[in-house]
């Protein structure tokens, strides 16, 4: 039961670190990639709705991730003893 509690914790604070740690410059590329691949041409009005469409998905997920945690950490504190963990 530790291991998977100490486990599932790493990922929980992985996963948070890992979406957080994306600069700012790659977030615009990866969104420019995508919607190239989408067909739209770069500079357009569609390709900025794009842009903005997937800068609104990433930040939902994120605070979906960051809910995710919050919730699976009360639900360990309230469960699980602290001396149990370590």
């Amino acid at each position: 039961m530790r291991s998977f509690v100490r486990n599932s914790l790493v990922f929980s604070l992985g996963t948070v670190i890992i979406i957080g740690c994306t600069t700012t410059d790659e977030q615009v590329r990866r969104y420019e990639e995508k919607c190239l691949a989408y067909g739209f041409s770069y500079g357009s009005s569609d390709f900025s709705k794009c842009m903005l469409e997937q800068e609104r998905m990433d930040r939902k997920e994120q605070l979906h991730q960051e809910r995710m945690a919050s919730q699976w950490h009360k639900q360990i504190s309230y469960s699980v003893p602290l001396s149990s963990i370590s």
